[in-house]
């Protein structure tokens, strides 16, 4: 353990000074107390050294995300294109796949094409662009 132990260290303190780094993890602290965001998401030498001297087992505990989290359902796909997809396709696609889908392609109203911001809570924001539909 020790050996995984000092690769995590060694990779923490190779982007210590790396400027989109430290911007995210600046997000990180001023995002609202309570917000998942609002974490440390790195680990480094002494975060994992405490969690194991207060009896955490860092093995059991990465083979429980692994179990949890990895898995085609809980994965995303965006395919982006500069056309929105035909309804019939789309409903063509969504219909043929085996894992779930929130919806392929636009209505009738929309050109297809989203508007993507990430608002104040560091929540990703989804907006149709919408090309003037009378309904």
């Amino acid at each position: 353990m020790e050996r995984e132990v000092q690769a995590v260290d060694s990779e923490f303190n190779q982007v210590l000074q790396n400027e989109s780094c430290r911007l995210e993890q600046f997000h990180c602290h001023t995002a609202a107390p309570g917000h998942p965001f609002n974490k440390f998401f790195w680990g480094n030498k002494k975060n994992l050294v405490d969690a194991m001297e207060n009896g955490i087992n860092l093995c059991e505990r990465i083979l429980k995300l692994y179990r949890d989290y990895y898995h085609g359902g809980l994965m995303k796909l965006v395919v982006i294109g500069g056309e929105r997809v035909p309804p019939p396709v789309a409903a063509a696609a969504t219909s043929a796949l085996q894992i779930p889908t929130i919806g392929i392609g636009a209505g009738p109203c929309c050109n297809g094409l989203m508007h993507a911001s990430i608002n104040q809570d560091r929540a990703a924001i989804f907006i149709p662009l919408f090309i003037g539909c009378s309904d």
